[in-house]
């Protein structure tokens, strides 16, 4: 499964994801993760031009089933009020059609497909097993994530997931912090 951030179609993508595997003997099925925001600031240095289009461009991603039809505009690569990267919204399997000028389009696409290079690129990917009952942590903002092809065949595998915001997760630690 491609390199992505989970729910790009909500207008508020959620913030922290708790990817836990409750079972797991089946074979193949690597997990990924990449560091999406070491990635785009390497690529601020890289490649300015590219970085300026992702960083200065909503684009549209959906999902829809039969009971909805989500659908919201984002920025590959989020920036907080002081020009830092915040995150990344990266999920080839959710955008939508790019309905803008030919001639944006014309810089745009080969930004996107090198940023998408460089996401896939060895130095940045963690992989591993997940084993049955591990549960991973992490911030959809920052962390792309996939995973490689398992055989569906060969075994069990369920894996279950939530998601809690950002400010949630920033407000937690600040109060447990103080009990020290």
């Amino acid at each position: 499964m491609e390199i992505h951030t989970d729910l790009p179609a909500e207008e508020l993508p959620p913030g922290i994801q708790f990817l836990h595997c409750r079972a797991i003997d089946s074979t193949g099925g690597e997990s990924l993760f990449v560091d999406g925001g070491a990635v785009a600031e390497d690529f601020r240095h890289e490649r300015p031009e590219d970085f300026e289009l992702l960083a200065g461009t909503d684009i549209p991603f959906f999902y829809e089933h039969k009971t909805y039809d989500l659908r919201a505009r984002q920025k590959v690569i989020e920036l907080d009020p002081m020009g830092a990267v915040s995150g990344i919204t990266v999920s080839g399997h959710m955008l939508d059609m790019l309905d803008m000028d030919q001639r944006f389009l014309d810089k745009y696409y080969p930004a996107l497909r090198r940023f998408h290079q460089a996401l896939n690129e060895p130095k940045y990917c963690m992989r591993f097993h997940m084993k049955a009952a591990e549960c991973l942590v992490f911030d959809n903002h920052r962390i792309a994530h996939g995973r490689s092809a398992y055989d569906a065949e060969s075994g069990y595998r369920y894996l279950r997931l939530c998601y809690i915001d950002r400010g949630e997760m920033r407000s937690t630690y600040r109060a447990l912090k103080k009990r020290n």
